[in-house]
């Protein structure tokens, strides 16, 4: 699991469906992947909007939920609600833990299982909070990057190192954290919406 080979899979989609060129958006983990989409595969994209996050390693801030799901008993669990309750102590925001749970699905035979790849996603931890790029690295493309204003993935010194990579890079920020999208819909719309629509 490398952002390298997601955006492979974004951007066979893209091919394969005959999209190109596309404005991408990507939040987070998102965000990285589109901009490699970007970086690696520029004329599939038109316009890039990269949320909430930089071109850089980040900290392992994520490790305890990770462990916190992967230690879950989904063979003895009985129902989301158990799940929300046995996670509380772990994760004590419970907006994070909907979300998380949101990746809990019911089996053909009444049981649990996670959508996601969660051992994939724990052993290649250290290379998703990571960025495979270099600053040698240039795109000419359109970018345009949303930072919450309580969140640090987007940092004041991260600014200069994103216009070395995207030199038509720039800067929104919102009144919310990481999760801005959530936080603020209405202005994330507005913003997003007159970025794709201006002119060239």
């Amino acid at each position: 699991m490398s952002y390298d080979l997601m955006a492979t899979d974004v951007g066979w989609y893209i091919a394969s469906e005959d999209l190109a060129p596309v404005h991408i958006i990507g939040h987070s983990m998102g965000g990285k992947i589109a901009m490699w989409l970007a970086l690696q595969n520029p004329n599939l994209v038109e316009k890039l909007i990269v949320v909430d996050i930089a071109p850089r390693e980040h900290p392992p801030s994520h490790r305890h939920i990770l462990s916190a799901l992967c230690d879950l008993d989904l063979v003895q669990l009985a129902s989301r609600k158990e799940a929300d309750a046995q996670l509380a102590s772990r994760i004590p925001s419970r907006r994070v833990r909907q979300f998380l749970l949101k990746n809990l699905r019911r089996t053909k035979s009444g049981g649990f299982e996670w959508r996601m790849n969660l051992p994939a996603i724990r052993s290649n931890y250290d290379e998703l909070r990571s960025w495979p790029g270099s600053r040698s690295m240039r795109s000419d493309k359109q970018a345009l990057f949303i930072a919450g204003s309580s969140s640090d993935y987007i940092t004041d010194e991260d600014s200069d190192a994103i216009v070395e990579v995207f030199s038509r890079a720039r800067f929104v920020d919102v009144d919310a954290g990481h999760w801005l999208h959530v936080e603020q819909p209405k202005a994330f719309y507005e913003i997003c919406f007159n970025f794709l629509t201006e002119a060239g």
